[in-house]
């Protein structure tokens, strides 16, 4: 009867146990940080291009130019003439944001930041 016990009460390996029931939930919170950091670095890419490609629209140069100059140094940023839009001074910049699951499909995360400098007095 005290073997019986002695085993009821052996905690051998639990720990194991715990961890792989975790271990799900680890790594999809993982996933979940990471997709958030790419996010908001794409945000950052797509709010300097549009100021970039604003200051060129006021000096007269290539908006397109200028956003793909902004962006000459972020991994991963692809950026077509389709996805600057000038309204007047106004610069618009869609950027895709990289999935780190891949079953998403792409263009379901699209960053757009507009950027206009003040009026000069």
């Amino acid at each position: 009867m005290r073997r019986l016990r002695a085993r009821l009460h052996d905690r051998d390996g639990s720990a194991l146990v715990e961890t792989i029931t975790m271990l799900p939930v680890l790594v999809l919170a993982a996933f979940i940080a990471i997709q958030l950091q790419l996010f908001v670095s794409t945000a950052s890419d797509a709010e300097n291009a549009a100021r970039s490609a604003s200051r060129a629209v006021r000096n007269g140069d290539d908006a397109f130019a200028a956003a793909r100059n902004a962006l000459s140094g972020a991994p991963r940023a692809s950026l077509s003439p389709s996805d600057v839009r000038v309204h007047g001074e106004r610069v618009t910049v869609r950027l895709e944001v990289p999935i780190v699951v891949q079953s998403i499909r792409p263009g379901v995360l699209d960053v757009t930041r507009s950027a206009q400098l003040p009026r000069r007095s």
